[in-house]
């Protein structure tokens, strides 16, 4: 007997009670008390310095790098 995806959800949900629920993604070494401070008192004093040169704070990601280029010619 093979079930199809909404009968097995129909039989979660409905039957079982279960409900969708995803893990929240939190570092367990993460200090909220240093959050909150690092946010009031350094991050100003790093954007300060871009604003009088007229510059741009970028946030890079290793995710985002590629050794291609986007933009590429035919």
């Amino acid at each position: 007997m093979e079930l199809s995806t909404l009968a097995v959800w129909r039989l979660l949900t409905a039957r079982l009670g279960w409900s969708l629920q995803r893990p929240q993604c939190k570092a367990a070494e993460r200090d909220e008390d240093e959050i909150a401070r690092w946010v009031a008192h350094e991050w100003p004093r790093i954007k300060r310095g871009p604003q009088r040169n007229r510059a741009w704070v970028v946030f890079l990601g290793e995710s985002s790098v590629s050794l291609l280029p986007h933009v590429r010619r035919t």
